[in-house]
């Protein structure tokens, strides 16, 4: 699910899977169409290339070897396979796209038409040799992703935004924020068993083991839950000992459910009550949390993106149901003729 979420930024980008009616085709100058929409094998290969560069993303955060990806499994599917799933999935899900926009008879603003030109042009100007070595035209990245993107916002807005036909009221969002959103403070330091000597003594740290870098954070947790210690009281502290000429303390208001935060993060938080603070730590980094009053954190409506980011992160689920039912209904075609010409693992190899 990830895939539409990315691809359409804010809403931020994930795949869906789709029923699919595959069909063996000699014409090869299409990949996949439904009813007299047709998308071009230059769309296909756009979101194979894509599906490509995940691949070799999420191999390489787990470790593996990517020389030889061909041999490698991705949630239990072969690499190949995974890749090429990815991509007719993200083609349907722009022909879905695509129709529901046409059915609300919905046509791209004239800013949205700017913006879409603007950003074909500047990705053109330097991408152009690779992408017509794949065989990817300018238009087909026109179309695969900035309209796309453009297509699928404004599809959501007028269904949840203003004067939608299924608005969501300022009360309903402020009262989604204030039960889903968290305030956290923090400050962080990186393990000194992580760094070489040299840096080292660049950053004029003094050679802390971890364990002892730990010790402190304890300190500083007890401080606040059991010693009547504010938490900038407790930044100052730190401030002091780690000698910091600003102050390190940080605010961050966040979404726990979003997809991006990760794990470890989110346990931490969702354990952590109101007014406690503790510590954890991710990769190496040592970090201190304060979990904050979301009311001391007023959710500003009246500013557009604002709104718009808290509209989505509310509704997008639903947004995912209601394009995964159209889906279900829907018989795209596959040309396998043409999905066969561009294996996945292959394409996209340098020579």
């Amino acid at each position: 699910m990830k895939k539409l979420k990315r691809i359409i930024g804010c809403i931020l980008s994930t795949v869906f899977v789709v029923c699919t009616a595959a069909c063996t085709n000699n014409d090869k100058t299409w990949a996949l169409k439904y009813e007299n929409n047709t998308l071009p094998n230059g769309v296909y290969i756009y979101f194979l290339f894509d599906a490509y560069n995940n691949a070799i993303e999420k191999l390489s955060q787990d470790g593996a070897t990517i020389e030889n990806i061909e041999t490698q499994t991705i949630e239990e599917q072969k690499a190949a396979d995974w890749i090429q799933d990815n991509a007719i999935d993200a083609c349907k899900n722009m022909l879905v796209v695509e129709k529901l926009f046409d059915d609300a008879k919905l046509s791209l603003t004239e800013d949205s038409t700017k913006s879409i030109t603007e950003e074909s042009d500047s990705f053109w100007e330097y991408s152009h040799e690779r992408m017509e070595k794949y065989g990817i035209s300018k238009d087909d990245f026109k179309r695969a992703y900035p309209t796309n993107t453009a297509k699928m916002k404004q599809l959501f807005d007028s269904i949840y935004g203003k004067g939608g036909s299924k608005a969501v009221s300022d009360e309903e969002l402020l009262n989604y924020y204030k039960t889903t959103y968290v305030k956290i403070n923090l400050f962080s330091k990186i393990s000194n068993e992580s760094l070489n000597d040299d840096e080292t003594a660049q950053e004029n740290k003094p050679a802390q083991t971890d364990e002892q870098i730990e010790e402190q954070f304890k300190s500083y947790v007890d401080m606040l839950n059991n010693g009547g210690k504010s938490v900038q009281e407790i930044s100052n502290m730190f401030k002091v000992s780690e000698n910091l000429e600003t102050d390190p303390l940080e605010t961050e208001v966040m979404n726990p459910n979003d997809s991006d935060i990760s794990d470890e993060i989110k346990n931490t938080i969702s354990t952590l009550e109101v007014g406690k603070a503790t510590y954890t730590k991710l990769n190496d980094a040592f970090i201190f949390i304060y979990k904050n009053d979301i009311n001391t954190e007023p959710l500003n409506l009246a500013d557009d993106e604002t709104r718009k980011k808290t509209l989505q992160d509310m509704k997008f689920g639903e947004f995912e149901e209601m394009i995964e039912g159209k889906k279900s209904s829907m018989k795209i075609e596959v040309n396998e003729s043409s999905i066969k010409d561009y294996p996945p693992t292959e394409t996209f190899k340098e020579s």
